[in-house]
């Protein structure tokens, strides 16, 4: 996940593995509600900070994949929750070639 600008607020985009076609949309809107329902902070945060999420989903395996590519393979190598910096760039970069195949 990271965050972008959107005018004077932020929208999260979340990455979600998933080896099953599925309605982005409606994944959105579970996510959104189910995390508005177990965090208070969060749903403070879209109602005042968060304009909306986006939802990309890859296959599972990707973000092994792309660890593999990073020399970061093996079993204590952790996909990080929030993404910034470089490596967000490099993520960016690696989905942007799987969506071109």
């Amino acid at each position: 996940m990271h965050a972008e600008p959107s005018g004077d607020r932020f929208i999260h985009v979340w990455y979600i593995g998933c080896d099953q076609p599925v309605d982005n949309l409606q994944l959105k809107s579970l996510l959104d509600d189910k995390l508005k329902e177990l965090n208070d902070d969060y749903r403070t945060e879209r109602a005042y900070a968060l304009k909306d999420i986006r939802i990309v989903t890859v296959p599972n395996d990707t973000f092994y994949i792309f660890l593999h590519h990073r020399g970061k393979a093996g079993g204590q190598v952790k996909f990080p929750r929030v993404l910034k910096g470089e490596f967000l760039s490099a993520w960016q970069q690696f989905i942007e070639t799987i969506d071109k195949k």
